[in-house]
């Protein structure tokens, strides 16, 4: 979920989505770039519609397992790009 309040109005808009945001960022007028668990993508607030710019893709497990952690241990993902 996305919130936006506007002090001088004092209201409150929402926009549900279907991932956990993990990071969100200003892209323009009236879009936010967004970081969810399985992909990245522009939310347009007008619209409130969401666009997949990338998907998130693990590494297979069949990998050796030093293939298969980055720093700390931590599982390497890769982004499959859209458009």
């Amino acid at each position: 979920m996305v919130l936006r309040l506007n002090l001088p109005s004092d209201t409150l808009t929402r926009w549900m989505l279907p991932e956990v945001v993990a990071a969100l960022a200003l892209a323009g007028p009236g879009q936010v770039v967004l970081a969810l668990r399985r992909s990245v993508g522009l939310l347009d607030l007008g619209s409130a519609r969401l666009h997949t710019v990338a998907e998130v893709l693990e590494v297979p497990d069949g990998q050796p397992a030093q293939r298969r952690q980055g720093l700390a241990g931590r599982p390497l993902v890769g982004l499959r790009v859209h458009g």
